[in-house]
Formats: C-alpha cells, structure tokens, sequence
C-alpha cells in the first residue's frame, strides 16, 4: 500500500476525504487544510444564502455534537471535538459578511494585516448597502416566506454578487 494514502485509524482501510470511514462507519480526523466553506459544504463564494449556511452549521452540529459520542471510543470523542470545533469555526468566520470576505480574499490569494494601519476594509457602498439590506430584513423576519423578504433576500444577493466581482478584480491586480 501507498504510504501517503490515508487510511482509517480503527480498521485500516484506505479512506476518502469524508469524515466517515466509508468501511466501518467511525469518525475521522478533522482535515485541518479545510477552508470554511469545504467544512459547511458550501461553495467558496461572498454570496452565501445565510439560510442554507446555517441549515448546514445546525445539521453538522447535531451530526458531531460530543454528546452524541459518549458511548464511542476515546478516540472518536477526541474527533467529535475537533470536527465540533472546526463546524464552530467554519460558522463563526463564514455567518458575518466582513470576515467571509476576508477569508474568501484570503483564499483567493489575498492577503490582509487586519487591524493594523492600512488594512483593507470593504467599501463604504457595499457596508452601507448590507447594513440597509440587513435592518430591513431584521424587520421583516416575522414574516418569513414573504414576497418582500424573498426581493430582500434576492437584492442582498445581488449586492454581494457585485462585491464579489469587485474583490475578484481586485485579487486579480494584486497578483
């Protein structure tokens, strides 16, 4: 066998990218080169539907939640932990649009000294717009499945679409 080919820590057969051995069902390692995104199973992208972001945070967290490993072995615990953690992350980083932009820049090759002098900060139309957009939505969440909540979700998408093609142009100067 391959020695650069994973296999799984409880029966040693050779293992995918899944966090499930696919032979014996347990728990794997956490992949730490993961970005947010491939953690939640979303596509890399500033235009995340915030709902679908944490309709895939809530399954995943109940799907790795250390309690439901309590009767597992010591190892999986260990990777419940890790995966809990890496879910939390993934989420913390990805659910507030100015760090999903800093880590989609940073993982189209930009990079950023946050909160230091010059730092990249995203432009004040796009902050303004989001922030309009947001209230708006805030206000409206009782009514959920309305047609002005969906033309409120369908207008942040269209505002974060045009952001996303501004940081790509400028990613792209930048290299």
């Amino acid at each position: 066998m391959n020695s650069s080919k994973k296999t799984c820590w409880n029966c040693a057969e050779e293992r995918t990218k899944a966090r499930w051995c696919v032979s014996c069902g347990v728990l794997q390692a956490c992949d730490p080169t993961q970005s947010p995104f491939e953690v939640l199973g979303l596509t890399r992208s500033v235009c995340v539907s915030l709902p679908e972001l944490t309709q895939s945070f809530m399954t995943l967290s109940r799907e790795l939640h250390p309690d439901f490993f309590g009767q597992a072995s010591a190892q999986e615990q260990e990777y419940s932990l890790e995966h809990s953690a890496q879910v939390n992350d993934a989420y913390r980083d990805l659910k507030e649009i100015g760090r999903r932009v800093e880590v989609f820049l940073r993982l189209e090759g930009v990079e950023m000294e946050t909160g230091s002098p010059g730092a990249w900060v995203p432009p004040g139309d796009f902050l303004m717009d989001m922030l309009e957009l947001n209230e708006t939505i805030e206000g409206l969440s009782a009514q959920a499945g309305s047609d002005a909540t969906k033309g409120l979700f369908a207008e942040q998408k269209k505002v974060l679409e045009r952001s996303e093609d501004r940081f790509r142009e400028l990613g792209e100067k930048l290299d």
